[in-house]
């Protein structure tokens, strides 16, 4: 994805369509902690990847056709799951 204008060299998430199930306030948090990640699509649930500096994923946040949120590895392992997404703890423990 080639970033021309004003936005030029901004880290920010690179969306694979124009809707997601993810909320507004949910992008803003997960752009803040990661904002070069990428997002992706898919019947049963959107995901964020979060990608590591050599640019593969390492985390996967998904947010499913229920409204559940999930936090995983890219082999599947769960971290944790929740209604919100700050049951996910990604900024650390309260």
């Amino acid at each position: 994805m080639a970033r021309v204008g004003p936005l030029a060299g901004i880290p920010m998430i690179a969306f694979d369509s124009p809707i997601s199930r993810f909320t507004a306030i949910d992008l803003m948090t997960l752009s803040s902690l990661w904002p070069e990640a990428r997002h992706r699509d898919g019947p049963d649930a959107d995901s964020l990847l979060v990608l590591e500096a050599t640019g593969g994923p390492w985390l996967v946040i998904e947010r499913r056709r229920d409204g559940r949120y999930r936090a995983s590895d890219v082999a599947g392992h769960v971290f944790a799951e929740g209604d919100r997404l700050a049951d996910l703890a990604l900024d650390g423990p309260d």
